[in-house]
């Protein structure tokens, strides 16, 4: 019994051909559903420029209403240190009024309370003994 080479030779390149036959169609599909993935990544990130655009005026407009908001937070800051150190240093209205109700006059006040003329005659008006 003899082998016969020629039919060994040619199932062999058959069977090769077959072989490569399958692992580019295998190829083919997976690189199809590489592309079918990418086309939806693609419109994915397409999606999320378009929501992005669209919320940009939206992000804009806070940020400038957040710069305003820190604005006036801050002059009213400067404002309430002003105010506090002007009650810290101010006349002493409390002790004009207590002079003012036993008999004070307004230059007496003006002198040991640090008003002014208006403010202390303001204070005899208000407070002070009825003649």
């Amino acid at each position: 019994m003899s082998i016969d080479w020629t039919v060994i030779i040619g199932g062999l390149i058959i069977g090769i051909m077959g072989l490569a036959l399958a692992l580019f169609v295998v190829a083919i599909r997976r690189l199809r559903t590489a592309e079918q993935l990418m086309r939806r990544v693609r419109q994915e990130l397409d999606k999320g420029g378009r929501e992005q655009a669209e919320i940009k005026p939206y992000v804009l407009q806070l940020g400038e209403r957040l710069s305003g908001m820190e604005k006036r937070l801050r002059h009213l800051g400067e404002r309430m240190s002003q105010v506090e150190s002007r009650a810290q240093s101010g006349p002493d209205y409390d002790q004009a009024i207590r002079m003012a109700r036993n008999g004070a006059g307004p230059d007496e006040l003006m002198r040991q309370c640090g008003l002014g003329q208006s403010e202390a005659k303001l204070v005899v008006a208000i407070h002070g003994v009825q003649k």
